[in-house]
């Protein structure tokens, strides 16, 4: 096993807890953790956001209006 499968595996852990303790969406990400959600989305319990992404998607809307 890598030491990204090891984070990985420790992420899903760490979103079904916080799944099992009422939370309704997961934000991760940042440097180790970039890519994040691409490669635990399939196996997480809740709706993942990427906060550098999201942050990207509102600037590029709010520059169409």
């Amino acid at each position: 096993m890598t030491d990204t499968d090891r984070l990985n595996a420790e992420l899903v852990r760490a979103i079904q807890d916080a799944a099992n303790a009422g939370a309704q969406v997961a934000c991760i990400g940042g440097g180790l953790l970039s890519g994040a959600r691409q490669r635990i989305g399939a196996r997480s319990w809740l709706p993942l956001i990427e906060p550098v992404r999201a942050a990207a998607e509102l600037i590029a809307v709010s520059l169409e209006n």
